[in-house]
């Protein structure tokens, strides 16, 4: 049976737009001993202070409870809880700086038609959004959800192993991958619960 080029071209976008990505995320916030009160209102954006990596947004750790507790412990002196999530996008509205060569290159074409590789990364996204919201094109930033991974030097153990013995190329078992929400959507984002301190699970 004979399919011509655009049916053929029409299912395939039918099919992409079907493909979703999903993970569990890991807030970590400073701990005010309201468990309820987070629950109800959470997740909770960061301030848009003009130093976020992924620009202006929530953040989470990907599937990460060990990096979780470990950011708790460094930036908040040990007086944290840890709130999980289950996030769930549509591939199309997903931009995975991580594992997508597809959309990498798409941010940098972006980065070179504007003109602004002079900017940091945090920046580009937000002047992205911002033409995006101007033209209305639909193919600058569509994204709902950015992920990506943080290779910057800290305490956080990355647990890297070498690729065979006589090379210096290794990888990491235990990155550290940061996911970014742009707005609040109960779509994208479900079961928002606190997990740590486990007096908080048990309702003591």
């Amino acid at each position: 049976m004979f399919i011509c080029l655009k049916n053929v071209i029409i299912i395939l976008i039918l099919i992409f737009n079907l493909i979703v990505f999903s993970t569990r995320v890991h807030q970590t916030l400073k701990d005010k001993e309201n468990p309820d009160y987070v629950e109800e209102h959470g997740p909770f954006p960061s301030l848009p202070n003009g130093r976020l990596y992924l620009g202006n947004g929530t953040y989470f750790w990907d599937d990460h409870l060990e990096l979780a507790h470990w950011w708790g412990k460094a930036r908040h002196k040990g007086k944290y809880i840890i709130c999980q999530a289950d996030l769930n996008v549509k591939k199309i509205l997903f931009c995975d700086l991580v594992g997508c060569r597809q959309d990498m290159l798409h941010i940098k074409r972006m980065v070179g038609e504007l003109k602004i590789s002079h900017l940091n990364l945090g920046t580009i996204i937000e002047v992205l959004k911002e033409v995006e919201n101007k033209k209305r094109r639909g193919d600058i930033f569509p994204f709902k959800v950015i992920r990506a991974v943080d290779d910057s030097p800290t305490s956080y153990e990355r647990k890297e192993i070498y690729f065979t013995t006589d090379k210096k190329g290794y990888t990491s078992l235990n990155p550290v991958y940061l996911i970014c929400l742009i707005g609040q959507s109960d779509v994208l984002l479900s079961n928002y619960k606190v997990i740590f301190p486990e007096k908080y699970v048990d309702g003591d």
